[in-house]
């Protein structure tokens, strides 16, 4: 094995003795060796070391490796060196002031959201995470409360062990690539819950992110001789929305629309890894050194080299002469660089403000060489494709890539696993990506083939097929019927409760970008052995969201009928589904996002819901839904849902919701009429106007101080109040219900458009 190979390895595996330790076992080999030779702190390295004499193929063992982990808190060489540097400036930290007090064998790893925040709330560390191999089950990935979370050799133990059999099932491979990209998935899978250090400041950093930009780091030391010179690197794809909802006309398209969307997603997914993939190997760089990917976007961190400077002009100009070629304009990508000293990574957030800055000023410039240099004459094809409203040269009814997406939105829920295969030679398969020699189907062909199994980390059950393997989490969720088919939009409007609308979501995480950049907080005196905005920390954040939404959320959407998930992932989603559902499950993933993140009240989505019918064009309604969300980050706090054009706060939507609950009993036992409902919302959209025809002269807390009214209620206007109360007393017999009814709206009147629509819409015959 190469020098750089044993760095990028050791480095890799620095740590995992702290792993090994936390079991109580002792170590096979090393144990013998004094601190003069680890060095103060070190002693992990002693079962580092042997882990590496025990569970690594011999073809990859070797002195550099060995003492690369052994050594790395006293170096003596200078891939020790590069080792032990990566180490430090991974976490921001000063190594000689870096010392663990806390007991790292009961120490869990706390929950890093939970301390996210704008508002300087300190230090919380009331939940923390289990010891569980990754997984997308609720009771595995969600922290609980710290009190309740009992860790000790046993569970170290019982994870070491089962790290260990998956260690031993890629024990025979021989190539180093393969083995590290296969590696790079079992370390995820098992070190996501460790904590990396105890230090006097909250453990919240997972062993694996630490391994992982600590060898990211390493690489580019070794890259530049140790200069600390980087380059961040963010890639992103544009016009991602119109691309998935590009549909030419309702009836030419209605056929086969819901896979469609499901395929056109999720071929933007693979496009994503694509593009990402080949900047790696354009830049000789490995896994680790991809920061993160979702969402139409990815970042590497590189090492800056004059070399590294000429690739990137060639990655960027390569990938959108590809994307100017087959979707003329359509798709673009841009390719954001941020060159910076390792001083920055203490504060790894202002590289994402400035790159934040640098993105929006490339999106300004987006296909100007080709623009300048290249044809902009497309010739006219045969036909147009009645589904996109693109012209193709196929003799076919609709376009190669729309029949494309429609297989691999059939397909996708119904296999394991997805392969990615790299030839030079043409490959007959569903997704083609020929200019970089990538393609992806569910079938395994082709020498240098990567298996991906999809939403699920028992990726090792079937290693036969392919030559490295890892896992992805994709929200493919879709509701089947009983004919083992995919239902329409038709079908799942249909099954509604009441009226027979479709609904659409759209959700996304609240200030993303100020609590990227500003939530992590400032240092204190007591972070001098770690920084809270180190590149490992931010890793984490970017992973523990992703995880929730492209992962989790087709755990939510199982428990229903009829939702489909269209989109998810990194930090927002779009899903289809019966109306009543939609409602439903949009509750569900506030709550669940809620507990998700430790309770933190400052972490919160913000979503927008519209209702239409099965056959209503699905581009206007995710534009609909992208307004309702627009509208619903209007308030004060956002964190806020938005349908029926009304703003309910999440913290009220139950109150509303359960209102609106109890209305529908009401009507069931005819306790109420619909009619009453119907006057009661028409008074609603009057009072909502009665100002504005004053022409603003006066205001209604003009009104309501003149006459004196407690706050209570100041909730309809004075000259609609009359009407209102002999409405109830005309339609309502019993007293008991007036009463409550009364009450009820006196504090919901705010929210009438929201309790009356739902009462109204699952009484609708």
């Amino acid at each position: 094995m190469n020098e750089r190979d044993s760095l990028i390895l050791g480095a890799f595996l620095h740590d995992i003795g702290k792993f090994y330790q936390r079991t109580r076992q002792n170590p096979l080999k090393y144990k013998d060796v004094e601190e003069d030779v680890y060095g103060y702190g070190g002693a992990h390295g002693k079962w580092g070391a042997s882990f590496v004499e025990e569970y690594i193929p011999p073809v990859f063992r070797d002195d550099n490796l060995i003492n690369c982990i052994l050594k790395h808190h006293k170096p003596t060489k200078v891939l020790e060196t590069y080792v032990h540097r990566a180490d430090c400036l991974s976490a921001g930290m000063d190594r000689t002031k870096a010392e663990e007090r806390g007991d790292p064998y009961t120490t869990p790893l706390y929950c890093l959201l939970e301390n996210i925040s704008l508002k300087d709330r300190g230090k919380r560390s009331k939940y923390s995470h289990k010891l569980q191999k990754l997984s997308l089950e609720k009771d595995k990935i969600f922290p609980v409360e710290t009190h309740k979370n009992t860790i000790d050799s046993s569970s170290y133990n019982n994870l070491w062990n089962k790290f260990t059999e998956d260690i031993e099932k890629i024990i025979k491979k021989d190539n180093f690539s393969d083995y590290f990209f296969t590696l790079y998935y079992i370390m995820e899978k098992y070190t996501w819950c460790i904590p990396g250090a105890v230090y006097v400041s909250i453990p919240d950093i997972p062993l694996f992110h630490h391994l992982k930009t600590t060898a990211a780091i390493a690489t580019c030391l070794y890259d530049t001789r140790g200069k600390e010179e980087f380059i961040l690197l963010e890639g992103d794809i544009s016009g991602i929305q119109d691309f998935i909802y590009q549909i030419n006309s309702p009836q030419d398209s209605m056929k086969d629309t819901a896979k469609r969307l499901r395929g056109r997603s999720f071929y933007l997914s693979l496009m994503n890894e694509t593009f990402g993939d080949y900047c790696l190997n354009a830049l000789n760089l490995t896994v680790v050194n991809k920061l993160w990917s979702g969402g139409g976007h990815f970042a590497i961190l590189a090492p800056s080299t004059e070399e590294n400077r000429r690739n990137i002009e060639e990655i960027e100009d390569k990938i959108n002469s590809f994307l100017f070629k087959n979707y003329q304009g359509d798709l673009g990508f841009i390719l954001g660089i941020v060159e910076f000293s390792s001083d920055k990574l203490k504060d790894f957030s202002s590289l994402l403000k400035e790159m934040g800055k640098v993105l929006d000023r490339k999106k300004k410039e987006k296909f100007f060489r080709q623009i300048t240099e290249e044809d902009l004459i497309f010739p006219l094809k045969k036909h147009v494709c009645p589904v996109c409203g693109k012209d193709y040269e196929e003799n076919s009814d609709i376009c190669f890539l729309c029949e494309d997406h429609k297989e691999l939105g059939e397909k996708l829920p119904k296999y394991k696993y997805i392969y990615k295969i790299n030839s030079t030679e043409p490959v007959n398969s569903i997704i083609k990506f020929e200019d970089f020699y990538t393609y992806w189907d569910f079938k395994p062909e082709g020498k240098l083939v990567t298996g991906y199994s999809i939403n699920n980390t028992e990726f090792l059950e079937k290693p036969e097929d392919f030559n490295r393997a890892g896992f992805i989490f994709s929200g493919n969720h879709v509701p089947g019927t009983e004919y083992g088919t995919i239902k329409t939009f038709d079908e799942m409007a249909d099954s509604s409760e009441g009226a027979n609308f479709l609904g659409v979501l759209r959700m996304d995480v609240d200030n993303l970008g100020m609590l990227f950049t500003l939530g992590l907080g400032e240092d204190r005196p007591e972070d001098v052995s770690q920084s809270r905005k180190s590149i490992s920390r931010i890793a984490s954040m970017s992973f523990s969201l992703d995880l929730f939404f492209s992962g989790y959320l087709n755990k939510i959407c199982e428990d229903f009928e009829n939702l489909y998930i269209t989109y998810s992932g990194g930090d927002d989603l779009f899903i289809a589904g019966a109306w009543n559902e939609i409602l439903d499950v949009a509750k569900r993933i506030n709550d669940e996002f809620y507990c998700y993140t430790g309770k933190n009240p400052e972490l919160h989505a913000s979503g927008g819901i519209y209702l239409c019918k099965g056959k209503y064009p699905i581009k206007r309604a995710a534009e609909h839904a992208a307004d309702a969300l627009e509208n619903a980050k209007k308030e004060t706090d956002k964190n806020s849902l938005n349908i029926f054009t009304c703003n309910v706060s999440w913290y009220k939507m139950n109150e509303v919701y359960s209102f609106a609950e109890k209305l529908l009993t009401y009507l069931e036992d005819n306790k109420i009429t619909r009619t009453f409902i119907y006057n009661t919302l028409h008074l609603y959209k009057k009072d909502r106007t009665l100002f504005t025809l004053m022409d603003n002269k006066i205001t209604r807390t003009f009104i309501y101080n003149t006459l004196h009214l407690d706050e209570k209620d100041r909730t309809l206007s004075i000259p609609l109040m009359s009407k209102f109360l002999y409405s109830l007393k005309r339609n309502i017999k019993d007293e008991a219900v007036q009463q409550e009814l009364k009450n009820m709206f006196s504090s919901l009147w705010a929210f009438a458009p929201v309790w009356a629509g739902i009462s109204m819409l699952k009484t609708r015959k």
